[in-house]
Order: C-alpha cells, then sequence, then structure tokens
C-alpha cells in the first residue's frame, strides 16, 4: 500500500547494496515482504530500478524505516535523497518474443475433482 500524501525517500544504503533505508514516510508506516518500490538512478541514461521487500520494517516517528532487506540488490547509481514510489511502483522493461509464459488454464476446481 502507497503512503498516502507523504513523499518517501531514499535514506540511506547501510551494506552490501541489499538494504534500504527509506525517509519520509508516515509515523508507523509498515512495508512488508512482497511490497514493491521503485526509483530513477544514474544518469546517461536515467534508469529505473524495482525492488521487491524480503525482510520490512515499521517507520519511527520521524518517518525513517529502519534497514529493509531488498530484493534484486541495489544497482550502482542509486543516490541517497531520490523520491520513491510505493503503492504504484513502475520499471521500464522489454518482453522478449519467446520469452513469457501464458500459464495454463486446465486446472479442475477441487469441488469437480
Amino acid at each position: 500500500m502507497g503512503p498516502g500524501t507523504a513523499t518517501p525517500t531514499l535514506a540511506s544504503l547501510p551494506t552490501g547494496n541489499g538494504e534500504i533505508v527509506l525517509a519520509g514516510l508516515p509515523a508507523a508506516h509498515e512495508l512488508t515482504a512482497g511490497d514493491l518500490l521503485s526509483f530513477k538512478y544514474g544518469t546517461a541514461p536515467v534508469r529505473y530500478a524495482l525492488h521487491r521487500v524480503a525482510v520490512g520494517g515499521v517507520a519511527d516517528a520521524t518517518g525513517t524505516t529502519p534497514a529493509l532487506v531488498v530484493t534484486p540488490q541495489i544497482r550502482p547509481g542509486a543516490a541517497i535523497g531520490v523520491p520513491v514510489t510505493l503503492g504504484r511502483p513502475h520499471c521500464k522493461a522489454i518482453l522478449v518474443p519467446g520469452s513469457v509464459s501464458p500459464g495454463r488454464r486446465d486446472i479442475i476446481p477441487w469441488w469437480m475433482a
């Protein structure tokens, strides 16, 4: 879920590019495993990072989270202070023809088995 009208930012990258700290959240805002977040990084070209929270946390009274473990690791070029998008994160991506499996629809419901 998004932070409402708050404007979260990347506050720090504690260790090993696998953790981030966010600031600017409402007090007690919780990020849980599975939540997605995105931010821009790098220059020429600007790139778009999309990350999933692996180990979450709750923002303190100042709106700062503890170190959140994210996957994949943060790529070089991430800058402290950039805005972070929660709730409806996004990234640029390309679908390579033949790389997507549409899934299956031949699953029999439990009541028909």
